[in-house]
């Protein structure tokens, strides 16, 4: 078995290479579901008001100044592209975090994938509303970027990417 993802989501290279992998750490028998990627300002915004409509405390996920502009203006969607477009790129922006559907999934298989994000170098939190685990892929160097890190690797540049990229490939 892979691993899915729902209609519409948006991958990166290294989104999909951090899933396959992720893929053969988690047993084929704990399903993997892709619910998010890639979100341009507008998808953050309407994903970030999705949870305030659902009752979430943004204050818990978030610093206490992006939680109370979000709280001061959803649903106001052009109001809160333009701010998210303000801000320090990262996260899905970046195309550095996935989220993964758990509704399905007991306590023990989420902790089975929440440890292999780890071994790939990422980090994760399970969020309630909605219910998901959100995953940074953190170090993690996707195989068919490693010719790229060579490259700079020679030259001098990219030299830590390289290491982390071979610890996290070859560490079993």
């Amino acid at each position: 078995m892979s691993w899915t993802q729902s209609s519409g989501v948006v991958l990166t290279d290294k989104m999909r290479s951090f899933m396959d992998a992720l893929r053969k750490i988690v047993p084929a028998d704990i399903p993997l579901h892709v619910t998010s990627g890639l979100r341009t300002a507008e998808k953050q915004a309407r994903a970030v008001c999705t949870k305030v409509s659902m009752g979430d405390n943004l204050f818990a996920l978030y610093n206490d100044s992006y939680a109370q502009t979000y709280m001061d203006h959803c649903p106001d969607i052009e109001y809160l592209t333009k701010y998210q477009s303000s801000l320090p790129v990262r996260g899905h922006l970046a195309g550095d975090s996935i989220d993964l559907r758990n509704r399905n999934l007991n306590s023990a298989q989420q902790e089975v994938i929440r440890e292999a994000i780890r071994k790939l170098g990422g980090d994760s939190s399970v969020e309630p509303i909605p219910p998901h685990i959100h995953l940074n892929m953190g170090s993690f160097v996707a195989p068919s970027l490693l010719p790229k890190y060579l490259t700079y690797g020679a030259i001098g540049l990219g030299v830590g990417g390289l290491v982390i990229y071979l610890y996290n490939r070859f560490r079993s």
